[in-house]
């Protein structure tokens, strides 16, 4: 029997997209790994920043500082998580990036409820009334990220396993 253009082509679309799944599990795991040694070298900063943040601006504004620095590295395992999530089950959910958003949103409003409460003169009339339009924008993002979330968990489709659908 003779093999035509088409059986070619169709024989090479599986070789071809095997390899395209594995360089893409490939990619995501070098992804990963440049996020896990982002959040260690963040980490790592936090503890060497301390000492000197601590002699030159003072116990509250180095609070305020660690606090910011913690938040980013939970942000980053965030989105290492979801890397993780993506390797084990292929797939994408919402969830991560709603938490992402949560904790950043979290992140700003008490970097600047803190900033502005360590304000020793009075803030002008125009950065005060930015500073609560940040604070209440901040704060709404957090109620519809919360929304979310509790509507994702409510309707996320369950996980489907490649292996037992022969996928």
């Amino acid at each position: 029997m003779e093999s035509t253009e088409a059986d070619v082509k169709e024989s090479s679309r599986p070789t071809l997209s095997q390899f395209m799944r594995k360089a893409e599990i490939v990619t995501y795991a070098a992804v990963g790994i440049g996020f896990l040694l982002t959040g260690l070298v963040t980490l790592g900063y936090v503890f060497v920043l301390v000492p000197a943040s601590l002699t030159s601006e003072g116990v509250p504004a180095t609070i305020i500082t660690v606090v910011n620095e913690l938040l980013l590295v939970v942000i980053i395992l965030e989105i290492l998580r979801t890397i993780v999530g993506y390797l084990d089950a292929r797939r994408l959910t919402l969830r991560p990036f709603l938490v992402i958003a949560g904790i950043s949103a979290t992140r700003r409003i008490l970097v600047l409820g803190a900033q502005m409460a360590l304000t020793e003169s009075a803030l002008p009339t125009e950065l005060f009334e930015r500073a609560l339009w940040e604070l209440a924008i901040n704060g709404g993002l957090i109620l519809i990220v919360a929304i979310s979330l509790a509507l994702s968990s409510r309707f996320e489709a369950p996980a489907i396993d490649e292996d037992v659908t022969g996928g």
